[in-house]
């Protein structure tokens, strides 16, 4: 008699877990359809995801989809006068010429609401939580921090400081999207953070920059582009052109025709005007195959 109660009440959870995933699916694909129409805080979104989350609260798709809705509607954007040509790596949208005839370079700026942003940040760590191996949410959630930070990332370096050492202590864990991903490939977008932190060229997204390379290559020595990022940032962020050559041929000796080390070298040592290493590093450069 047990054993029979016992099969009926797994029964009736395997079915009320059926219908739950069904209702979930349901208000996931009328959220995408309004999504598809409106946008993230378009007319609807904020209903449905009432009723959503009134429904499963803990569900990562109603999280994910808060934390774009609440994102969208913290911020505006606005072009703003700078006295530089790039800003946070942009190029200008608009340049125009005061009367002396001088260039005034307009940058697209996003501005945030601080109330509207904590709580788009508070649901997108709910769906870390509830999903914590989905690389996709972890990069949302960064995004938007680079985005608020601006000139100052220290919670997004924060956040990737975790990614790495979550990553060093469970390695190939990882999906994206729903999709397991090796390695390599958490390599490559950690090396995109580097790109988007080195080309902010900020004091302090130069040394996000080094410190994302210094970790990840610790984690993946046989990877020699975060050794070239070494050498990049004190070749050309702190203008110390020996210790930058000391790091590029620590590449080298890993790979001697590591083409970025080489060409690094030849530019290097004739910046110190050491015309022989110069010719010699440009020689080693000229007996390469042809790029692919």
């Amino acid at each position: 008699m047990k054993k029979t109660l016992f099969i009926a009440a797994a029964l009736l959870a395997f079915t009320f877990a059926a219908a739950q995933d069904d209702r979930n699916e349901d208000f996931a694909t009328r959220y995408n359809r309004l999504v598809a129409v409106g946008g993230y805080d378009g007319v609807g979104i904020e209903t449905l995801l009432d009723k959503w989350e009134d429904y499963d609260k803990y569900n990562p798709q109603m999280l994910e989809a808060r934390f774009n809705y609440y994102l969208k509607k913290s911020f505006h954007s606005q072009a703003v006068h700078k006295n530089q040509a790039k800003y946070l790596g942009q190029k200008p949208i608009m340049t125009l010429k005061d009367s002396t005839g001088r260039d005034l370079n307009y940058f697209e700026e996003l501005f945030f609401d601080d109330e509207l942003f904590g709580k788009a940040t508070t649901y997108i760590e709910k769906a870390i939580k509830a999903n914590p191996n989905e690389l996709a949410l972890r990069f949302d959630y960064i995004g938007a921090l680079i985005s608020y930070e601006k000139e100052s990332p220290d919670i997004a370096r924060e956040k990737i400081l975790e990614l790495i050492a979550d990553n060093g202590r469970l390695p190939g864990k990882w999906t994206y999207e729903g999709n397991v991903i090796d390695a390599e490939t958490f390599a490559s977008l950690m090396q995109e953070y580097c790109r988007i932190f080195f080309n902010q060229g900020t004091p302090k997204s130069y040394e996000v920059f080094l410190v994302i390379s210094e970790k990840m290559f610790a984690q993946y020595p046989g990877n020699l582009d975060f050794l070239n990022n070494q050498g990049a940032y004190w070749a050309s962020v702190n203008s110390n052109p020996r210790k930058a050559i000391k790091i590029f041929e620590k590449v080298l000796k890993k790979n001697p025709d590591n083409r970025t080390a080489l060409t690094n070298c030849v530019l290097l040592y004739r910046k110190l005007d050491d015309r022989k290493k110069a010719g010699a590093y440009q020689i080693r450069l000229a007996n390469l195959p042809a790029a692919q």
